[in-house]
């Protein structure tokens, strides 16, 4: 496979591997300030992503949608490694925090749900409508990331 744009796909690679940090993985032992940092970074990771999938052009598609189905995947495996750490903290909580905490990842799910069929717009798009599925795409993105941040500040 011919690279179309070598520069811009290490760019890309770079951005991946910078998103996979340590804090990601932090297990249920976190003390309040690294949840606070990995929240920290959540934010910062996504705004690095967006801003990268904004920069490319309908002629850029398939390279377009490799960023966002990484980013989605990234988002999707700390979204279930939240789960499990709260399904583990969950047995010592009370009835109405379990509830809570429950509807907090439901939410989570149905957001998830919502980006995954803007990725499939984006990936279904034309050309003419490529600015308007992708804007879409980063809107739902960024919503979902910002609700997984105020879990993990939450949780």
């Amino acid at each position: 496979m011919r690279l179309r744009n070598p520069p811009f796909t290490l760019l890309l690679l770079a951005l991946m591997l910078a998103a996979v940090s340590p804090s990601t993985f932090a297990d249920s032992s976190t003390s309040p300030a690294s949840t606070a940092a990995t929240a920290q970074d959540v934010q910062r990771q996504t705004s690095q992503a967006i801003e990268t999938l904004k920069s490319y052009t309908a002629a850029q598609k398939d390279e377009a949608l490799a960023s966002a189905r990484s980013m989605l995947d990234r988002l999707e495996a700390r979204i279930a490694k939240l789960r499990d750490r709260l399904a583990k903290k969950g047995e010592s909580m009370s009835d109405s925090a379990r509830e809570q905490m429950k509807e907090t990842l439901d939410s989570l799910e149905r957001q998830r749900d919502r980006v995954e069929s803007a990725y499939q717009d984006l990936k279904d798009s034309s050309a003419d409508a490529w600015g308007d599925l992708k804007q879409g795409f980063v809107d739902s993105y960024r919503r979902l990331s910002d609700a997984f941040g105020n879990a993990i500040e939450r949780y």
